[in-house]
């Protein structure tokens, strides 16, 4: 079993390059992405994309990858010049010296400290083959941190379904012992109004005794407690599962679970027994609410 949320970052250089990944997950109905990347690793982050797939499967995974060069490298670097910016504004600079009477020079260190734009440095839109590869094994391993604390926060959530398991076990067990004193308190019941109605109606016993049993099949709830002991045997069975997403098969028996105790307190006639369902109801709240954390 694994948690939804995680996180983890992870540091390491291939040559002058020193790339840095942080990858934090949280919950999320189904598998969403979503990559912060620096404009050389663009290109690949469907590549990226598809490793994590392979470690995630479910949540919402973000992904940021910051990319640090120290420029010895100078095929990752371009300079392009803005001639045409940098004569337009000696154009109007001369200009302006003129109706002003200036004789001060123009030189290019003053052009280039007035007008930043007139020489423009970019980082290369492509990597080759040993960063594409670098970048993708930090990313892989990255995953396979967050992943680890993933399963990790996975166990502790285990525990605490067994814990509510137990609770429901016992409740359930309670409900049990109170099924057979419901039917022989309604039999007693209904003998003893059956004693008073005699002496004034004529009653067909057979009949009388085939509705009896019609009214107490349908109050009984021993059908509903075989169900839930199946539910929440495969519960114990799913919550054991390695290395696979279950959270959505816990989340349908978590249901089955609520459908199930909701009936017993729709047929139950005994405030004790009404008492049970509700702490029962109160407990399976508790554990949905932590299976939205299950991957």
């Amino acid at each position: 079993m694994k948690s939804m949320t995680g996180y983890a970052s992870l540091t390491d250089q291939l040559g002058s390059t020193r790339l840095s990944v942080s990858i934090r997950a949280i919950n999320g109905r189904h598998l969403d992405c979503k990559f912060s990347l620096p404009k050389s690793y663009m290109a690949i982050e469907n590549t990226l994309r598809s490793e994590i797939t392979k470690t995630f499967s479910r949540g919402n995974v973000s992904v940021y990858i910051s990319k640090q060069d120290d420029g010895s490298s100078a095929s990752n670097w371009s300079v392009q010049s803005q001639s045409g910016l940098a004569q337009a504004w000696k154009n109007e600079f001369l200009k302006l010296a003129e109706e002003l009477e200036l004789k001060d020079s123009l030189k290019m260190k003053d052009l280039l400290y007035l007008v930043p734009e007139a020489l423009q440095i970019n980082e290369s839109d492509s990597i080759d083959e040993n960063e594409k590869q670098f970048v993708i094994d930090t990313v892989k391993a990255a995953a396979q941190l967050c992943n680890k604390e993933r399963s990790t926060e996975g166990e502790a959530l285990k525990d605490e379904f067994e814990g509510f398991l137990s609770q429901l076990e016992k409740l359930l067990g309670q409900i049990q012992s109170l099924r057979q004193s419901f039917i022989d308190q309604y039999k007693e019941r209904f003998e003893k109004r059956l004693n008073e109605l005699k002496s004034d109606l004529e009653v067909d016993e057979q009949r009388l005794a085939q509705e009896v049993v019609f009214y107490l099949d349908k109050l009984d709830i021993n059908e509903e407690i075989t169900r839930l002991q199946a539910h929440m045997k495969n519960y114990k069975t799913i919550i054991q599962t390695k290395n696979e997403p279950i959270g959505r098969k816990l989340d349908f028996y978590g249901q089955e679970l609520l459908r199930e105790f909701n009936t017993i307190g729709s047929k139950s006639q005994q405030a004790e027994l009404t008492d049970l369902v509700v702490q029962a109801k109160s407990i399976i709240e508790k554990l949905r609410e932590q299976v939205q954390n299950v991957e």
